[in-house]
This record gives structure tokens, C-alpha cells and sequence, in this order.
């Protein structure tokens, strides 16, 4: 392949393995943790900083996340958006994942929320990563991982060549102005996007997405069922509400023959 990704300097011996510890780490530190009951494995795929499709969210990977990026935020029940890039590129590139990110959202503007919990890095060490944004996204009930961002904007990292090296050719697509560039891998369903797009002052940025799609479809099926299962239960409310004689007042205040009622200081009277 030719073009900028070659024009550039290799990186240091140091810097890329350091990339490579942090892009293609194998789940070890959370081994040892009992996986939630509900909580079927799914097939691996893809890892970042030892967490892979089933390593599960504990105290002990944040601890070993925060060593490593940082002090994190934290949140919960928070909208999952899966667009990259611009508003309809997965519409365009991605149609399964752009389904997918409509069954999570909704339509008509309604904000869902889903039972997630999501760890936020923004002010990571220079010295020891090469990142300047991670976020990774879990599923609150299983705590696996859904989602993992990851933002790069230094130019000597080679994070294209890194990803070659591991997952093997990737598909190429062309979009936008100024060479902008997406590269994705798919693998036992789940999928990883590399963006490369120059920013507004001209400084190439690099963006990874990494989708859990086999989670990420788990999450959506229990929540539709449970759903369904509210909308049972409303359904069951509204047919008891007009399917039952109203219970406890006189007969007469029903009765079509009765004259209009008035209520007053000892209960219903008839006029």
C-alpha cells in the first residue's frame, strides 16, 4: 500500500511495544473472576489491554485499567450510539452494525438508555501510552465488554501495521476528503474499525471502534424481551381496568334509571 501511511517514520522499537502490549493483550488478570451466572461465553475476538469478549468488568481490572491509563470516570445507564465517522457511515459501510445501532436507539429522537457501565480515560500519560481518549463500554448485567473506543492523534504510531500483523488484511474503505480512510476486521462476528481522517487543522487522527456485536445483540435481545414483558403487564392493567364492575358504590348511582348523583358529607345521595 502506498500513500501516507509509509511516508512516515517507523516507530521506536519502545513505542511499538508498547502499542503492542496494549492492543493485543491476552485476558490474564481476570482469570481467576467467577463469570456471572447468566453470563454464556461468546466466541473471542478482539483484545485491548487484556480485555476481550468475555473478560468480565471487576475491581480488579479497574485497578489494573487505572494503572495503566489513569484515573477513569464512570457512568451508568447512558445511550449507546455505535456511529463513527459521520452520521450514516455505518448506513453506508456498515449496514448490519447501522440495523443494530437503530434496534439499541430507537427512532423518532427518544433517548433509551440501557443498563451499561462505562469507563472513561482522557488524561493518560504520554510517557506510557501512545492514546488520547479510551472509552470502554460494559454490559452491566453480564459485565462484558460492548464497546471500546480508543483516539490517537501521534503520527509516528503505526497502529494500521500493528493491527495487520495480528488480525491479517482488512478491508479498505475510502471516505470523505483529504485521504480520509476507515480499515475494518471482522471476527466470529464481532467487528473493529480503524478511522485515519485529517482533523480541521490538518493533523491525520486515528480513531479504533471496537464492537462486541455478539453482547451487544445479547443486551438487545433481553431488553426487548423484558419490554415485552412490561407491555404484557400494561396490557393485563388496561384490560382489568374496563373488564370489572367498579366495587363499592350503591347500586343505585350505577343504575341508568337512577337521577344524577351528588356527593355529600355522608357519601353518595341520589336526587
Amino acid at each position: 500500500m502506498k500513500g501516507y501511511w509509509y511516508s512516515r517514520p517507523r516507530m521506536t522499537v519502545r513505542l511499538k511495544t508498547v502499542l503492542c502490549g496494549l492492543l493485543l493483550g491476552v485476558c490474564l488478570s481476570c482469570g481467576q473472576e467467577t463469570r456471572p451466572p447468566d453470563s454464556p461465553a461468546v466466541p473471542e475476538s478482539f483484545t485491548f489491554f487484556e480485555v476481550g469478549a468475555n473478560t468480565p468488568l471487576t475491581d480488579g481490572l479497574r485497578s489494573d485499567l487505572r494503572g495503566k491509563l489513569g484515573k477513569e470516570s464512570i457512568s451508568g445507564r447512558n445511550v449507546m450510539n455505535l456511529e463513527i465517522n459521520y452520521s450514516g457511515f455505518l448506513r453506508e459501510h456498515f449496514p448490519d452494525l447501522d440495523i443494530l445501532n437503530r434496534e439499541l436507539n430507537g427512532s423518532g429522537g427518544i433517548r433509551v438508555e440501557h443498563d451499561t457501565v462505562t469507563l472513561m480515560y482522557r488524561h493518560m500519560s504520554k510517557q506510557v501510552t501512545p492514546f488520547d481518549f479510551v472509552e470502554l463500554i460494559f454490559d452491566a448485567n453480564t459485565r462484558k465488554p460492548l464497546v471500546i473506543r480508543i483516539r490517537a492523534g501521534r503520527d509516528e504510531v503505526d497502529i494500521l501495521d500493528t493491527l495487520k500483523d495480528r488480525y491479517g488484511e482488512p478491508k479498505a474503505i475510502a471516505w470523505g476528503d483529504g485521504g480520509a480512510r476507515a480499515y475494518s476486521w471482522d471476527k466470529n462476528g464481532d467487528v473493529l474499525i480503524l478511522s485515519a481522517a485529517p482533523n480541521p487543522v490538518g493533523r491525520r487522527e486515528f480513531s479504533i471502534s471496537m464492537y462486541y456485536v455478539n453482547s451487544i445483540k445479547a443486551m438487545a435481545k433481553r431488553e426487548k424481551a423484558a419490554r415485552r414483558q412490561e407491555r404484557q403487564g400494561e396490557d393485563s392493567v388496561v384490560k382489568d381496568a374496563f373488564s370489572k364492575v367498579f366495587q363499592g358504590l350503591p347500586h343505585a348511582v350505577l343504575s341508568p334509571s337512577a337521577g344524577p348523583a351528588v356527593t355529600g358529607s355522608r357519601g353518595v345521595i341520589t336526587i
